[in-house]
């Protein structure tokens, strides 16, 4: 089993955990907000405009944010800039606007702009992306023990027979190629994998077994060789390819 993906999992599982607690700890922070706040009349006053560099597509991209001025009930005027920002080419709000404001009855600059994004886009987004970089780390845990179970159950109960290796084939797989995350951290890995035959004698048909990921090119050690495989003595499509007599790579 490649030591990549098994680094990728829990990666996964403990950046997803950790983001969804934040989430999950956002909301409730939020929810406790909404209990204590009380509503007033704002107006933008100004769109605040950041920039960063895409490192993707090396551009430059903006964000507004916006600058809200509101009278507190105690006639104190209040300005503050929105948490929430957005990077479409027209802003989410213009100057002048009149918008509904939310704030905090006993700290009047703890204050949020009064619409359902504003309020918990931020918390929603974290939480879901925590929530799904978290399940694909545990899923991928489970498969993997649930794999483990298999190759022991087959090494002690199945029947071992010998497979002829066919070839070598890459796996090139980019971790989050089709996500589409801000500020997304690339995770690119070339792992391979053993395809190997075997023809069973008793229903005369060719069966094609393929190994674990590995993390280098075995091709020189194993191309047209023989590979032990473990079989399930009903069903010879479940099975386990033994790659443990490999080279190992130093570390």
């Amino acid at each position: 089993m490649s030591k990549n993906n098994n680094i990728i999992k829990i990666f996964f599982l403990i950046i997803g955990l950790i983001v969804f607690v934040v989430g999950v700890f956002s909301v409730i922070r939020n929810i406790s907000f909404l209990k204590n706040s009380t509503k007033a009349d704002g107006v933008v006053t100004e769109m605040i405009t950041r920039s960063s560099r895409n490192n993707d597509t090396n551009r430059i991209e903006y964000t507004y944010s916006p600058k809200v001025s509101f009278t507190d009930g105690n006639g104190q005027n209040i300005v503050f800039i929105s948490d929430s920002s957005s990077n479409n080419i027209i802003p989410s709000f213009s100057v002048g606007a009149k918008v509904s404001v939310l704030y905090n009855k006993d700290n009047s600059q703890e204050a949020k702009i009064n619409t359902p994004m504003q309020l918990w886009g931020g918390e929603v987004i974290s939480t879901f992306i925590g929530l799904v970089f978290f399940l694909i780390g545990l899923f991928s845990l489970i498969s993997k023990i649930k794999k483990n179970k298999m190759k022991n159950y087959l090494i002690s109960n199945g029947t071992k027979i010998i497979a002829k290796v066919t070839s070598v084939e890459k796996i090139n797989s980019n971790s989050n190629s089709n996500m589409n995350v801000p500020n997304r951290i690339s995770v690119y890995i070339m792992n391979y994998k053993i395809v190997a035959q075997w023809l069973n004698p008793s229903d005369n048909q060719i069966y094609i077994y393929e190994s674990d990921t590995i993390d280098y090119d075995p091709s020189d050690y194993v191309l047209g060789k023989d590979i032990e495989v473990y079989i399930d003595n009903l069903d010879p499509k479940k099975y386990y390819m033994n790659i443990d007599t490999l080279p190992k790579i130093a570390n």
